[in-house]
């Protein structure tokens, strides 16, 4: 399980291995023009929030002072040109190139009263149960404000989602200036006011030497959601409960796969498959709840889920408000969101958790373009869906439950708990 965790939540373990480019300021210059022309051209509607002339005006201030800028800094001044439409699923392909550069090895993740370490490496134990409050000098609060500059489409929960894992990279941490004497400390604070602190390097093999390589946290259980995260979908009977738990983690199956002409499909589960077993213990069976758990839920194909929700609408006897719960999340984006307004929109369900970080109307649709010279991948909307009359800026559930640092100690799911209190 922990091994699981790590990967699944932050990747730490690529980081080994620098970015290594050699595009010559000429070139820059081509790759900008072509980003300039061709963005606007492909995208939906990338003016819809940043004004025209706003964006391109950027666009020749950055080439007018190429010569400043190294390769990384030239990629993040376009990725923050390019954030500022407002559009989350539009980037510049910034972030796999700054995660190859360099992670601290620790995992940082935000609580309801603070963000706190749930990945503490070997030598680092005293941050345990602490929360980060500074980095070097500077107040959390400033790093994050850096740091949004990055996000299209800025919202708390797409923040509460990102920042830990943009914190953890060391380029991006140069990069606004957090740095101090190429060194990286960051301050942790206890409930007491007691501080520690770790002290990184640049080089990421003397913080490994230093530190150790990060390790999950000991709790006394797991969330049943936790303990499944490595699946793209899975069920299970909670007997004492007479509750069933399905959890959606992806948007993706055998089907689509299949679809999208994957190899090996034979290997993924099938999501028609896992359709029938639900609706047989459904039919077989006579739960008090069911309980539908999107809040890892990041996209795929939003397709196959949609048809489960309709045929689960059908439902009478699962159906009825206080029986049918969906849990939604910082994570719920993309499709996930959008099976999400499905059981919003289709159902009686209830909803139950965070905001999500995605926002309800918005474009997708990804597509990609290569800069010519560089190579760097462009994504981009090519299209608009719009579900709510409204346009908010994430959907909100019915019963907003945060975690709090206590409850990952203590192994629990805080909206589990109000699930299974809940009386109609």
């Amino acid at each position: 399980m922990k091994t699981k965790f790590i990967l699944f939540f932050f990747g730490l373990i690529n980081i080994s291995f620098a970015f290594c480019q050699t595009t010559s300021r000429k070139d820059w210059i081509e790759d900008i023009n072509y980003l300039k022309t061709e963005l606007p051209k492909k995208h939906k509607n990338l003016f819809f929030q940043l004004d025209s002339s706003d964006f391109y005006n950027e666009i020749d201030t950055l080439k007018i002072h190429i010569n400043q800028y190294n390769d990384f800094e030239i990629i993040i001044k376009l990725q923050q040109i390019i954030a500022k439409a407002g559009d989350s699923h539009t980037n510049i392909d910034y972030y796999s190139i700054s995660k190859r550069k360099g992670q601290i090895p620790i995992g940082i993740m935000w609580f309801k009263d603070g963000y706190y370490p749930i990945l503490i490496p070997e030598n680092g134990q005293d941050i345990k149960g602490k929360k980060l409050i500074a980095i070097n000098k500077h107040l959390i609060n400033e790093v994050v404000d850096s740091l949004s500059t990055l996000i299209g489409e800025t919202n708390e929960a797409l923040l509460k989602k990102q920042f830990p894992n943009y914190v953890t990279h060391i380029a991006l941490l140069e990069y606004f200036k957090f740095l101090q004497n190429d060194t990286i400390q960051l301050i942790f604070q206890g409930e007491n006011g007691d501080k520690s602190s770790l002290i990184y390097s640049k080089d990421i093999r003397n913080n490994i030497l230093k530190y150790g390589m990060p390790k999950m946290l000991q709790t006394n259980t797991s969330p049943l959601y936790w303990s499944n995260m490595d699946k793209i979908f899975w069920m299970e009977i909670i007997d004492s409960e007479n509750i069933l738990y399905v959890g959606y983690n992806k948007c993706f199956g055998k089907e689509v796969a299949t679809l999208c002409g994957y190899k090996n499909v034979e290997n993924l589960p099938s999501f028609q498959e896992f359709t029938q077993r639900l609706f047989s213990c459904i039919d077989t069976s006579s739960f008090d709840k069911l309980i539908f758990d999107l809040r890892l839920n990041a996209g795929g194909s939003s397709i196959q889920g949609t048809k489960l929700i309709d045929e689960l609408a059908k439902y009478d006897v699962i159906n009825t408000k206080g029986k049918l719960f969906v849990v939604i999340g910082r994570r719920t984006y993309s499709s996930g969101l959008i099976n999400a307004l499905d059981f919003k929109n289709k159902t009686e369900a209830i909803l139950v958790g965070e905001s999500t970080s995605g926002k309800p109307n918005h474009y997708g649709e990804v597509k990609q373009f290569q800069l010519p010279k560089s190579g760097i991948n462009i994504n981009y909307s090519s299209d608009y869906f719009k579900y709510l009359k409204e346009d908010p800026n994430s959907l909100c559930p019915d019963i907003y439950v945060e975690p709090t640092y206590n409850d990952f100690e203590n192994g629990e799911d805080p909206v589990l708990k109000i699930i299974l209190e809940y009386e109609d």
